[in-house]
C-alpha cells in the first residue's frame, strides 16, 4: 500500500517537475514525452534502473535518504538528493555563455522548483537546498552533478 510521502512525491513529481517547461528544455526532452517515458528513462528512482546510460543527454537519478529523528519521534528528517547526468557535447550548450554547465542549470532550476515554500504543489513539504557538488562518474561520456536537499516528514 501507497504511503502518503509517496503519493505526495508522486504529484511534486507530475504537476511541479514534469510540467515544468524550463526543466524539460533544459533536460532536453522530448516534446511529446508521456510522464511514464519521463519516469523510465529521464527521471529515475535510484535502484529502478538497469539500463544503462547512452543515449539521453540528460538523466536524473533521485532517491531519498533517511537521517534520523526529528525532535518528535513520529518525524523523520530526510534528505533528497538528485544527481545530474548530461551528455558531455551537451555540457556547454544550454546558455550564451558557454562556460556555464547545463548540469548546475538544472540543479539551480530544481533548487528553484523545490524550495517555493509558497507553492501548494508542493504538499506542505519544505525543501532546503543542503548542497551542491560535481561528482565523479564511471558513465563514459557523461558528467554528473548532485544537488541535495532537507526537509521532514511525518510517519
Amino acid at each position: 500500500m501507497q504511503n502518503a510521502w509517496t503519493r505526495e512525491f508522486n504529484d511534486i513529481i507530475r504537476y511541479v517537475i514534469f510540467k515544468d517547461e524550463e526543466l524539460r528544455n533544459l533536460m532536453l526532452l522530448p516534446s511529446d514525452i508521456k510522464i511514464m517515458d519521463f519516469i523510465t528513462k529521464y527521471f529515475i528512482r535510484a535502484g529502478t534502473t538497469s539500463e544503462p546510460l547512452v543515449n539521453e543527454a540528460v538523466r536524473i537519478v533521485y532517491g531519498v535518504i533517511g537521517t534520523g529523528l526529528a525532535n518528535d519521534v513520529r518525524v523523520l528528517r530526510q534528505e533528497l538528493s538528485f544527481d545530474i547526468y548530461v551528455k558531455q557535447k551537451n555540457l556547454h550548450d544550454a546558455d550564451r555563455d558557454r562556460l556555464i554547465f547545463r548540469t548546475e542549470l538544472i540543479a539551480s532550476r530544481l533548487n528553484e522548483l523545490l524550495s517555493n515554500q509558497y507553492d501548494s504543489r508542493l504538499a506542505g513539504y519544505r525543501f532546503r537546498c543542503i548542497g551542491e557538488s560535481d561528482m565523479s562518474t564511471s558513465t563514459i561520456g557523461y558528467s554528473r552533478y548532485n544537488i541535495s536537499f532537507a526537509f521532514m516528514k511525518t510517519v
